[in-house]
């Protein structure tokens, strides 16, 4: 897959290695990354719309790939890692394509037999007085335990009483989310019925960096304080995860 990946001219050897040199120096800030991966997305954009759809399916099943054997194959082939850290990024710059429903489709849609028509027009009685707003619990929506707002405080000043850093409400409120959406992820509950609790971590690991990269966009700050201090992110992985394998273990 990485033979077939080169192959395409979208990207050479030399850009991974400049990609790696950056994105596993600590020191140095992710918006250094960003001119790297804007100038292999021209170069995808170049492609025939054929050609794009073939190495972007072929770059995402390598990201799929390298992400699971890794978790169970001790790698010895740095390139393989450096592409899969380059590929997982690249795919956020490579545009997305919406096909068209087919001609055939939209022939059959005739718009002008649609209209807007008012079926009722009624008042709505409100009574007067005073009334409690309950929160909203069905229709998709979940309530957030206090329960577990509290670990995840905790979590926080754990980590600002061992670092000295500046976690604050907000910062509780992103990695709250952060933990949702790792919790919604379909592989960590799968990879928690066939795997020891030490794999498992593996694969908590993994979605932890994916779904940090996912909010970069958002809550930058909240990412950098995370991601330019190896410590406070090992930090708060660990803590996270047993937060988070104590709720699967209960399932």
């Amino acid at each position: 897959m990485q033979s077939k990946l080169s192959d395409f001219y979208v990207f050479t050897k030399d850009d991974v290695e400049n990609f790696a040199r950056l994105y596993f120096d600590r020191r140095i800030k992710q918006d250094r990354l960003h001119p790297i991966l804007n100038e292999v997305a021209v170069r995808f954009n170049e492609l025939p719309k054929e050609r794009k759809e073939e190495f972007k399916k072929l770059l995402q099943s390598y990201v799929r790939l390298y992400a699971f054997l890794s978790q169970v194959i001790p790698f010895t082939d740095a390139g393989l890692e450096k592409l899969y850290a380059f590929g997982r990024m690249l795919l956020r710059k490579l545009p997305i394509t919406k096909d068209r429903l087919p001609t055939e489709i939209m022939e059959q849609v005739d718009m002008d037999s649609f209209r807007v028509q008012l079926i009722s027009d009624k008042g709505i009685k409100v009574d007067e007085g005073v009334r409690e707003l309950k929160p909203i619990t069905d229709l998709g929506t979940k309530q957030y335990l206090n329960g577990e707002q509290e670990v995840l405080s905790k979590i926080i000043q754990d980590i600002n009483d061992r670092f000295g850093t500046d976690f604050n409400e907000s910062d509780r409120v992103i990695a709250q989310q952060l933990q949702i959406r790792i919790e919604s992820d379909p592989s960590l509950a799968t990879s928690a019925k066939i795997n020891s609790k030490n794999k498992l971590k593996l694969t908590f690991e993994h979605l932890f960096n994916d779904k940090l990269q996912e909010i970069i966009d958002e809550h930058f700050d909240f990412y950098k304080k995370v991601n330019d201090n190896q410590a406070i992110k090992e930090a708060l992985v660990a803590k996270m995860f047993e937060a988070i394998y104590e709720k699967l273990a209960q399932i």
